[in-house]
């Protein structure tokens, strides 16, 4: 091993080069675009992906790496590590399969789960991957003892050894595998749990057993898969995707711990007993509080917010897996560390945790370990009883789940090694040596004075065995050991294991909760919260506890609390949480979490939780709380209490549109006709609050499968015609010629030091947009000034011309002046010499064109002489009131108010979004299947704007002829990806799809248009008898698109090695096209995959999905097919399921029901 090189960022030292974009490309069944396409293209642009030299350089930088596997004894050579620390080979091929999960059983072997089978699962009774054993019985840390338990398994990943066996997760069970005749090989399968769900992913699955300081088995549920999961008690959970659970060993009980994440695979419990798990996609680490939720990949929170995250950096990708808590085997600079692996970097990371209050914060440390060989794929981190970390080691050169082909024939099927990091150096603090003992034999008292080891894994499996061997026998001497412990946790230890063993005393508890350390007084709280039985003395506990010193023990006591609910804690909770400190995130959130528990627990028939709260004689502050609070029950009492706050006190609009959408999901009928009053005297004359405390009630109503009710009705009706009848009050006199409604007013102040003036400005709409702002024509006078204020990119830049203002001839389009904005926030002055163009008519435009994070806007205002004023409502707020309006009278069926949106559409000043809502309808309220498809099109950059305005009005004037023409000069005049779009909406209905077929069989449409799959899908499924021999004779001597696509892919590899590099571009392109349905370092949506680390895919495989997306398109980004009650045929990725309704993302990333 050489010595440890400087620590630096997370990623390998290469630098990575930018690519240019690859220009257009045609478009091959292409359903959800932004999800794999632009994304990849963007980000590769952007930097993420090494290109030329850095790539030979770099193996580190492709996906599929591209060295050859080193044996054993040369990967040991490429390590490198801390200085004192000393890393060795444990296990290898072909000794062991490739490993999974490690664990650990009392008599010091390690058990490993390991797979060839993976990743796809093998036919019932097929399978050939196992469980081994592991021993070091000469000391020299390498196994030289290896066992096989059992084979013939299906993936098995968590693993637990139990008694005289193990508990495993194989492909559909949770097992309990016995010995029981005790030669070493298993003989007895017991299913415990099972079966689960056939898995649709299997890189996550059931992982991680880790058994508790409580006695149960806590477990992670991996991405994608749906899982029902029973006890013989009769209780019951179904999970989707990241979730934690926990299990009774006996197979009589399963409850839920956790909800959310993306794919949690690793965890690891700290000595004062919190779960802390590592997850591959969202947070690097996560400390669990029992009952939150935590964010996952499109996932609605429980209505009190998501739990706090303990980190916020990313440890250089999503590919986390394996955490370890470091102890009293490392040196003390070390303990209190968490380590969690990275398969992507090839490194084990260290995290130091720091406090506020009780609430932990990870923060980023020099690594414990990387490794030269990019094979290196650590999947999980274990200390064993010795004090030395495990490492398992998923050697392969392909580990991406999603990034390549399951089918990739340079999958590593045979290779996995297991390595031991011990450290060696000189430590200044005397440890504690480590207890050198064979638990499964040792006596009651050997058992009990291990409870007193530096090391916790120690402690825990001398737990295991004290409660699952020894049994009622060490009742007496683990009392006597509560009296007499020498450290804090033999204390702690000798407690929980009298709780398993039924025999734990409330007084012990007691004495225990005033116990001078924390960390016992912190256990005492969480077994109270264990305890199935409470009384008046153990809730008194719990509460005096709420004030102790020490906040990690004031969160154990609120979630013990939480547990065990009555409405008389509510009191004190609400204390406990007035006086918890602002930063102490995780105690705050534990103690709502507890509040919600008492007010959402079961009561006598007819009993209202929230009557009681009456009593506590709340202030109006405290009724806040316990509103927000009810936001997380979903009861019609909850929504109840909620309107009953809006009527004496009105919040935040934000916030009371998440408390209506919460009644309007739990309300009666009788309390929604309460709640349309109360809202509408609340918004007044706003028609803008109004039209969004509508569309809120309205869609919740509409997930419940519940038609408007008459007063919402009523309210709607009335509501559109007022947004209708104020657009006629605004003579507007802008509106959006191209892109987003960005435009709003703003107060500004002007180089002439006069007050402050409202302004038209982009800002409000978002740096990140672009757009066009052009008025109504106007007489052009002899002279024109105005003042103007904005940028023109980052001021350290040189400046950008995509920022500016102009005036052009009407009839010509030329332009008769030109300015950029200053530079500067103050506006500065500009005059125009027009006296040329005296008289003619002439109109102006106010272009937005830089999309960055910063310095992208501009403003004007101050025209002189006023030839376009400034109306009341500003160009936003006008589109949006015309969207609304649209959007009401299609939901409600307002078909009388299908002319005023024909105005709409006819108008000169309506901006592309309202014109389109409005068209969409148009034609809801008068149905054309030939005329929705255009609806789709309608903004699209590719289509002449000329030819949009001529559609929508063709559609406003219901000319079916027309129609027919417009949809022959598309094709012919159309780029291929708006044919398609085109050819998508055609094919929705019977009549569209015959539309479309004469057009392609007229040659006025591409026929390659029919080698999109999905497009084909929906041809059939408008079932008419010649469907299919059309679409055959149509594609026969088409080649295929696979042949053109890989010439395509050749040259564009050629080409972009070659390419100049731009930062900036691949930043713009990337906030375009891509951050509407991905993410990257927080920014962006999270619709698609989450894409940090992305680059490491290689040039080959971002290229692949920039063109060819369903080539490597995993199940989980599929697209579904449906087909509605009206005949329509519709494709969209699913989401979510909200009450009845089901939600999916159009491939524009907006979601629809």
């Amino acid at each position: 091993m050489t010595p440890r090189r400087l620590p630096g960022t997370n990623w390998r030292g290469t630098a990575l080069l930018q690519c240019p974009l690859l220009g257009r490309q045609p478009v091959r069944d292409d359903p959800m675009r932004p999800i794999r396409i632009l994304m990849a293209l963007a980000l590769s642009a952007a930097g993420l992906l090494p290109t030329g030299p850095a790539l030979a350089q770099n193996p580190f930088a492709a996906i599929v790496r591209t060295t050859d596997p080193l044996s054993p004894k040369e990967q040991l050579e490429k390590f490198h590590l801390p200085p004192g620390f000393e890393i060795q080979l444990f296990a290898a091929e072909p000794g062991i399969q490739k490993p999974m999960n490690l664990a650990f059983d009392g008599r010091g072997r390690l058990w490993v789960s390991g797979s060839v089978e993976y990743p796809f699962v093998a036919d019932p009774g097929h399978g050939r991957d196992s469980i081994r054993i592991l021993e070091d019985t000469t000391g020299d840390g390498r196994a030289d003892r290896i066992t096989t338990f059992a084979d013939g398994l299906n993936i098995p990943i968590g693993l637990y050894p139990y008694r005289d066996g193990v508990v495993v997760y194989s492909v559909p069970n949770i097992y309990f595998l016995r010995d029981t005749d005790g030669d070493g090989h298993a003989d007895r399968r017991e299913i415990l749990y099972g079966p689960l769900d056939a898995p649709v992913d299997t890189h996550g699955m059931q992982n991680a057993f880790r058994r508790g300081f409580d006695g149960w088995l806590y477990i992670n549920h991996g991405f994608r898969n749906d899982t029902t999961i029973a006890g013989s008690d009769g209780s019951k959970i179904t999970l989707n995707s990241g979730n934690t659970y926990r299990v009774r060993l006996d197979g009589s009980r399963v409850e839920q711990y956790t909800w959310g994440q993306v794919n949690p695979f690793g965890s690891t419990f700290t000595p004062g007993g919190d779960l802390i798990t590592a997850d591959c996609h969202s947070k690097p680490l996560t400390l669990l509080l029992r009952g939150a939720h935590y964010s996952s990949f499109n996932k609605p929170h429980d209505g009190l917010g998501f739990a706090p995250n303990m980190t916020e950096h990313s440890h250089g990708s999503t590919a986390i897996a394996g955490a370890a808590y470091c102890d009293g085997a490392f040196p003390v600079a070390w303990q209190g560390s968490l380590l969690v692996a990275n398969v992507m970097t090839c490194r084990v990371h260290r995290d130091t945790l720091v406090l506020h209050g009780s609430s932990v914060e990870a923060h980023e440390q020099p690594d414990l370990l990387d490794c030269d060989d990019p094979w290196f794929r650590p999947v999980d981190l274990r200390f064993g009883p010795d004090g030395a970390l495990y490492v398992a080691d998923f050697y392969n050169r392909i580990i991406g789940h999603y990034e390549v082909p399951l089918d990739h024939p340079q999958r590593d099927r045979t290779r996995g090694r297991i390595w031991r990091v011990v450290y060696r150096g000189v430590r200044q603090d005397h440890p504690q040596q480590l207890a050198n003992v064979d638990l499964t034999t040792a006596s009651t008292d050997e058992l009990i004075a291990v409870l007193a080891s530096p090391s916790m894994d120690q402690r825990m499996l001398a737990t295991d065995q004290l409660t699952d061997r020894i049994g009622p026998p060490a009742i007496d001497p683990l009392r006597q050991m509560l009296q007499d412990a020498p450290n804090v946790p033999a204390r702690v230890h000798t407690m929980w294991a009298l709780y398993r063993l039924k025999a734990l005393k409330l007084a012990e508890v007691e004495r225990l909760a005033h116990a001078p350390e924390a960390t016992v007084r912190r256990h005492a709280m969480r077994a109270l919260a264990e305890t199935a039985v409470t009384s008046a003395q153990s809730r008194e506990l719990a509460i005096a506890a709420l004030r102790d010193v020490d906040p990690a023990v004031r969160r154990a006591a609120a979630d013990a609390i939480g547990q065990h609910p009555t409405t008389e804690s509510i009191g004190p909770l609400l204390r406990a949480l007035e006086e918890a400190a602002t930063d102490d995130v995780q105690l705050r959130h534990t103690i709502r979490l507890a509040i919600r528990n008492q007010l959402r627990a079961p009561l006598r028939d007819g009993d209202n939780p929230f009557a009681m709260l009456e009593g506590l004689n709340l202030d109006p502050a405290g009724h806040e709380l316990m509103a927000s609070i009810a936001q997380s029950i979903h009861t019609e009492q909850a929504a109840t209490y909620i309107v009953d706050r809006l009527q004496t006190q009105v919040p935040a609009v934000d916030v009371m549109l998440a408390r209506l959408k919460h009644a309007a999901s739990y309300a009666s009928e009788t309390l929604i006709d309460r709640i349309v009053p109360l809202v509408r005297k609340h918004a007044k004359d706003d028609v803008d609050l109004q039209k969004q405390l509508l569309q809120t009630l309205q869609q919740q109503r509409s997930q419940r499968g519940l038609p408007p009710t008459d007063s919402l009705r009523d309210w709607g009706t009335t509501l559109a015609a007022e947004l209708l009848k104020s657009l006629d009050r605004e003579a507007n006199t802008w509106g959006v010629a191209r892109g987003g409604d960005l435009w709003d007013f703003e107060e500004r102040k002007s180089a002439d030091r006069r007050q402050a003036t409202r302004f038209l400005s982009s800002l409000p709409g978002g740096e990140r947009g672009t757009s066009v702002l052009r008025s109504v024509p106007f007489e052009i006078p002899p002279q024109l000034s105005f003042f103007i204020c904005g940028h023109r990119g980052f001021p350290d830049k040189p400046p950008l011309d995509a920022n500016f203002v102009v005036i052009r001839l009407a009839e010509t389009g030329r332009i008769a002046g030109h300015a950029f904005p200053p530079r500067h926030d103050v506006a500065q002055p500009v005059v125009w010499d027009l006296s040329e163009y005296q008289g003619q008519r002439g109109y102006l435009e106010i272009v937005d064109g830089l999309n960055l994070s910063a310095y992208a806007w501009l403003a004007v205002a101050r025209f002189e002489p006023d030839v376009v004023p400034l109306t009341m409502a500003s160009p936003r707020t006008i589109a949006q009131r015309q969207i609304a309006a649209a959007a009401i009278a299609e939901a409600l069926q307002l078909s009388h108010l299908a002319d005023p949106l024909r105005r709409i559409v006819r108008a000169e000043t309506t901006g592309a979004e309202a014109r389109s809502a409005a068209v969409a309808a148009i034609v809801t309220l008068e149905p054309n299947p030939v005329a929705a498809a255009f609806v789709s099109i309608l903004g699209e950059a590719g289509v002449n704007p000329v030819l949009q305005l001529t559609i929508a009005d063709a559609i406003a004037d219901r000319d079916s002829a027309k129609l027919d023409e417009l949809a022959q000069q598309t094709m012919k005049t159309s780029p291929m990806r708006v044919q398609q779009k085109l050819a998508d909406g055609l094919a929705a209905s019977p009549i569209g799809s015959g539309v479309l077929l004469d057009l392609i069989e007229r040659g006025i449409a591409s026929a390659r248009l029919l080698q999109s799959a999905s497009l084909r899908q929906k041809l059939l499924a408008a079932d008419q008898p010649t469907m299919a021999s059309r679409i055959e004779q149509l594609t026969a001597n088409l080649p295929a698109a696979s042949e053109q696509l890989d010439s395509i892919l050749k040259q564009r590899r050629t080409s972009f090695l070659a390419a100049a590099a731009s930062a900036e571009r691949g930043q713009l392109q990337f906030t375009r096209h891509c951050a509407v349905c991905h993410q990257v370092q927080g920014q962006g949506a999270v619709v698609g995959p989450q894409l940090d680390g992305v680059g490491n895919r290689g040039l080959e495989r971002i290229l692949e999905d920039v063109l060819d997306p369903n080539r490597n398109l995993d199940a989980a980004f599929h697209v579904s097919l449906l087909a509605t009650s009206d005949g329509r045929v519709l494709t969209g990725l699913f989401r979510r399921k909200e009450g009845k309704s089901l939600i999916f993302a159009a491939n524009d990333g907006k979601e629809f029901s």
